[in-house]
């Protein structure tokens, strides 16, 4: 196997590991969602929606309350341990194809940012949901809805897809970051190195501007182009919602074919061991 063929391999190794992280992130969620649910509709079990009373509200609202704080810090827990291991990945993709060390202090840095953003994001959700199932119970209340109709806003409420989407454009924005903060420590010791823009899809219809934007190479601080806007890394958070949110595409490090190729010196040194080197394979 020759130097760009073991180049290409180790980046589509590594592209392989980041595509795993998405079913595990949707998994995560929805099984601490189910359970938050299952919590809510079980404080409901017994109640009679046609005489309720303030005092059962108020318990009721204690109780939802509970079980979505219970979901986010679960939900935390879970994508804050995804993203370090999107980090990691997202780091190799820029070093390992080099045989440089990963997630340098840059990286870091960047990444507590990014987990402390996505933990308020969690918050912000489990706040709206249990504000919307205490108010689909207090509806209740006042209209005499039946039960089932309850259940129907709960499932609402706690919208399963929204987080699902939260969750994984976070763990994967986390990726794009450590490989950007790798790709700006590593540049010197590699000055021919640029970044390269891939589309993965991962949604019936792909985005069409992503399409596009596949197989675009930019300098290391550079910006890719992606549908008029300016992005240094896939999920970039300077751009648009609709150009980031559920974005699945990756950055991977870019050499021209001839950087690939041993240098004069290196094949000097092959010849003086008694190696050779086929000039095509290389």
């Amino acid at each position: 196997m020759n130097n760009q063929q073991q180049f290409a391999a180790k980046v589509q190794n590594l592209i392989q590991q980041s595509r795993a992280l998405t079913p595990a992130t949707r998994k995560a969620v929805t099984e601490l969602l189910d359970e938050a649910r299952k919590r809510i509709i079980g404080e409901l079990a017994s109640a009679d929606p046609s005489r309720f009373q303030a005092a059962q509200l108020t318990q009721l609202k204690q109780s939802i309350e509970r079980a979505m704080d219970t979901f986010r810090r679960g939900a935390t827990r879970e994508v804050n341990l995804l993203q370090l291991q999107s980090a990691r990945i997202g780091s190799r993709l820029a070093t390992e194809p080099l045989g440089d060390l990963p997630l340098g202090q840059i990286a870091t840095d960047r990444i507590r940012v990014a987990q402390g953003y996505t933990a308020d994001l969690i918050t912000s959700l489990s706040r709206k949901a249990a504000a919307d199932v205490n108010g689909a119970i207090q509806r209740a209340f006042l209209g005499g809805r039946q039960m089932k109709d309850i259940v129907a806003d709960i499932a609402a409420a706690v919208g399963e897809e929204r987080v699902k989407a939260i969750a994984t454009t976070e763990v994967l924005r986390v990726q794009s970051i450590a490989t950007q903060a790798s790709f700006e420590e590593i540049r010197e010791r590699h000055p021919d190195l640029r970044k390269q823009w891939q589309h993965v899809n991962a949604a019936i219809v792909p985005r069409v501007s992503h399409v596009i934007a596949d197989g675009q190479v930019r300098e290391v601080q550079e910006a890719f182009t992606v549908d008029g806007e300016q992005l240094m890394y896939p999920r970039d958070p300077n751009g648009s919602a609709a150009n980031t949110i559920s974005c699945h595409c990756l950055m991977k490090p870019y050499f021209d074919p001839e950087a690939l190729a041993p240098k004069p010196a290196h094949r000097r040194l092959l010849d003086r061991l008694g190696i050779g080197v086929d000039v095509e394979a290389a």
